[in-house]
């Protein structure tokens, strides 16, 4: 089992001409699929009630046409690190995997190094901002996010390779 890559994803929804605010239907989602070699989908949403947040998830099985709801909350911004961990326990329980494979995902699964929100909203938008080109204003968003937490390694790494690699500045 592998996960499919941000970089990957972000090219094959340009490659079927999707935004990433696109409408999902069936046929589209099967598509993202074939054109990523993906067995299982995972896609979500998310809607704010006040300070509470709510995570909806649906886990898409396509070799045994199988569909699961997952809900996660957040009682508020600081506590949506916890819920998505959470949210991601739930996924990992609910793919239709070995046991040594469960542990492996587990083992492996992405932690960023911030657990301040807006640092991390802040290091997605650079990478954004990276991905269409836009080198000068993706480094500020890194810098934005070391800013916000002075010890978020990643965003650093951002920010310095930028500083460090003149010709891929604009």
């Amino acid at each position: 089992m592998r996960t499919v890559s941000q970089d990957r994803l972000h090219q094959v929804l340009a490659d079927l001409h999707l935004t990433s605010d696109a409408t999902l239907d069936p046929a589209t989602l099967r598509r993202l699929a074939e054109f990523s070699n993906a067995d299982t989908l995972v896609w979500g949403q998310y809607a704010r009630f006040g300070e509470q947040i709510r995570i909806d998830a649906t886990v898409h099985d396509l070799k045994n046409d199988r569909r699961i709801l997952l809900k996660g909350e957040a009682a508020n911004e600081k506590d949506i690190p916890a819920a998505i961990d959470r949210l991601a326990e739930s996924i990992r329980q609910n793919l239709a995997v070995s046991p040594d494979v469960l542990k492996e995902l587990q083992a492996s699964s992405f932690r960023p190094s911030s657990t301040s929100v807006t640092a991390l909203r802040e290091y997605n938008r650079g990478v954004g901002l990276l991905r269409e080109g836009k080198n000068l204003e993706a480094e500020k968003g890194f810098v934005a996010a070391t800013k916000e937490d002075p010890q978020f390694a990643l965003a650093f790494f951002q920010a310095r390779g930028n500083l460090l690699q003149p010709g891929l500045r604009q």
